[in-house]
This record gives structure tokens, C-alpha cells and sequence, in this order.
């Protein structure tokens, strides 16, 4: 892999991360999930930190399974392009 698919490859990761913690964020099940974490710490004395923690699970939540996604997709693409090649000979 040149250093130019290797950078389309890490934007792609990073938007689509971005793309999936905005979408996460946004549903009711968010609100749930910090809600039970809010309860847990501090018996809800402390919402910024739920808040925090909400947010780093969620950004690590959507980075793996970005990149994951990215993988699959790439060795899917060379699959294809060498199954192409060899029909070509």
C-alpha cells in the first residue's frame, strides 16, 4: 500500500468514526446508556463524568468498528481486483 491509500484509508476510518459517533449520540439510546452510567457514579452527584465516559466509549466504539469495516472493505476490493486480474490472463 503507497502512502496515498494509506492516508484515503485513514481519512476513510476517521470519517466514518465521526460519522457513526454523531449518529450514536443522538438516538434515545444514548440518553439510556448515559443515564445508567450517570446512576452508577457517584449516585448521579457527578454527570460530567458520565458524560466523559459516555463519549470515550462511544468514539471508541466507532473507531473499531471503522476500522474493522475499513479492513473487511479493502480485503474485499483486493479479492475483487485479483480475481479481475486473473480472468484477464
Amino acid at each position: 500500500m503507497n502512502p496515498l491509500q494509506r492516508m484515503a484509508f485513514l481519512v476513510l476510518i476517521l470519517l466514518s468514526s465521526i460519522f457513526l459517533a454523531q449518529w450514536w449520540l443522538s438516538t434515545g439510546m444514548s440518553e439510556s446508556i448515559w443515564t445508567w452510567i450517570n446512576v452508577r457514579i457517584e449516585d448521579g452527584q457527578n454527570p460530567g463524568l458520565a458524560s466523559d465516559i459516555e463519549l470515550l466509549a462511544t468514539l471508541a466504539g466507532a473507531l473499531c468498528i471503522s476500522a474493522t469495516g475499513a479492513m473487511l472493505i479493502r480485503r474485499l476490493c483486493v479479492r475483487i481486483c485479483n480475481k479481475a486480474d486473473d480472468s484477464i490472463r
